[in-house]
């Protein structure tokens, strides 16, 4: 008994749930038939804190120790009528009326957990298990039903089984393939949409080698990820699965370690996001770029017939000039297009646009950051005005002799987070600023100020050409996210 609330259990009580007929007493000089004699050894029971009663192997209850009498209502005349299983759980009553028709017809022993309710309306939990009391032949002629309150025990893995019920539930709602992992690699849960996707039944996931249900193509890549996962690394790496009759899935597969209170990874969370609209989706849009950039050449190409037709002479070197700036136009449209609108490398512009040099390349120093990218409105800028300071090298500056070189160099300041590229010629004949300033002079002088906070400054010094290109590195430089073409983006001055 707890506080105030009284479970009512008495021997009577069982006697009237079973049918038995026999009447007993619980008072000081009961006795106990033991082998059909009397004996006193139940008294041991009396010593036990847990409410035991003895009966029968046919069901009959002999005795009910002290602490299962405590546990009645206080009037003992109540043990003669009173059916201590309407105090039951209505949920719990029929397996337990089962495992005592069990008992007592089968001897088959049970355990099991079930709800009592009190007189003031509360439930508690017991454990009511079942031993046999071997008779002097050792034969087992009587049973023992032991009762143990497990209430805080029970509420505790009801508690626990609710959570895990609605975690499970949460990892069902979501359409990501989500399985945790072993440091083996063998599965030890797998939600909904991960079973589905790999076709497996629910229940039968657990203890499953998570490499074999991957296709054969990503399972070096998945091994490789699971060894640096188990490092404690996050890692990802992509896959691709079909089943039959249905079309190519693509997976953006992501592994997290769990780590314990040392630090120690015990599980890995395997998310697979099914990407394949993305893919797809990706697919189109290059596509569509690549059917731009096709037009675009063909429509620079169309420009460059209508000026050379249109020229009095097509060998002119106005009509070669001209062709070589939409060349370049098109070497950039070109760079901007397999970069998929993410940028262009600032070393790749650089590279192609002085490529017009031929046998004078290898005489250019190129110093930088391999992977910075510039975004394409100004790459596209930046590109002319190095194919412009390339031709004019080549015929008034370092490069129109042996010993010039060209040193093209660009960092980000993070002092004041400002993109800087330079162009220095060195080793040439002396050079003086043109007395005219024709149309290459405007796109290596001015062209650049059409960006915010762009500044350019173009200086004839004594021992070669300083171009220098400064501008703040959030406009310069290519964002985390692709770019889309904008109009006037493909512009020519």
């Amino acid at each position: 008994m707890r506080g105030k609330t009284r479970f009512h259990l008495s021997n009577s009580d069982a006697k009237a749930m079973l049918g038995s007929s026999n009447s007993f007493s619980c008072n000081e000089d009961v006795t106990l038939l033991m082998d059909g004699k009397p004996s006193t050894g139940y008294k041991v029971l009396d010593a036990i804190p847990d409410p035991i009663c003895l009966a029968t192997s046919t069901g009959s209850y002999l005795y009910f120790n002290e602490a299962w009498i405590q546990r009645g209502p206080g009037d003992e005349s109540l043990y003669n009528t009173t059916d201590w299983l309407q105090y039951v759980h209505v949920d719990d009553a029929g397996v337990v009326n089962l495992m005592l028709r069990k008992l007592f017809s089968r001897g088959e022993d049970f355990n099991i957990d079930f709800r009592l309710r009190s007189e003031l309306g509360g439930e508690r939990w017991f454990m009511l298990r079942t031993s046999p009391w071997p008779s002097k032949q050792g034969t087992a002629s009587h049973r023992l039903l032991i009762l143990t309150d497990v209430h805080e025990r029970k509420c505790a893995e009801v508690a626990l089984t609710m959570q895990l019920s609605a975690q499970k539930q949460m990892l069902d709602i979501t359409h990501d393939c989500i399985k945790i992992l072993d440091r083996q690699g063998n599965v030890e849960l797998m939600n909904r949409a991960g079973r589905e996707a790999l076709n497996v039944d629910e229940g039968s996931e657990l203890g499953m080698e998570w490499l074999p249900l991957l296709p054969a193509e990503v399972h070096q890549a998945g091994r490789e990820a699971l060894q640096e996962a188990i490092t404690g690394k996050n890692v990802r790496f992509p896959g691709m699965s079909q089943s039959t009759g249905r079309p190519v899935r693509h997976w953006d597969n992501m592994l997290t370690p769990l780590v314990d209170e040392r630090g120690e990874v015990r599980n890995i969370v395997c998310v697979s996001r099914d990407i394949s609209t993305q893919k797809e989706d990706s697919d189109r849009i290059q596509f569509l770029l690549s059917e731009l950039d096709h037009r675009t050449r063909n429509m620079l190409a169309v420009v460059q017939a209508v000026i050379i037709r249109t020229a009095g002479d097509p060998k002119s070197e106005f009509v070669k000039t001209v062709c070589q700036r939409i060349q370049s136009i098109a070497r950039s449209q070109d760079l901007l297009v397999s970069g998929k609108w993410t940028g262009i490398s600032v070393r790749e512009l650089v590279r192609l646009q002085i490529a017009i040099s031929g046998d004078y390349e290898s005489r250019f120093r190129l110093i930088g950051d391999e992977e910075m990218k510039l975004d394409g409105r100004v790459a596209e800028t930046i590109g002319m005005a190095i194919y412009e300071l390339t031709t004019n090298a080549i015929k008034y500056g370092a490069l129109s002799d042996e010993r010039g070189i060209v040193t093209v160099q660009w960092d980000l300041d993070k002092r004041d987070s400002m993109f800087r590229l330079t162009w220095k010629e060195t080793g040439g004949p002396e050079v003086d600023a043109p007395q005219r300033k024709g149309f290459g002079a405007s796109v290596i002088g001015r062209n650049s100020f059409a960006y915010r906070g762009a500044q350019v400054s173009h200086a004839f010094e004594r021992d070669g050409v300083r171009w220098q290109f400064v501008m703040p590195s959030r406009e310069a430089l290519a964002s985390s996210h692709p770019l889309q073409p904008v109009a006037g983006s493909f512009r020519t001055v």
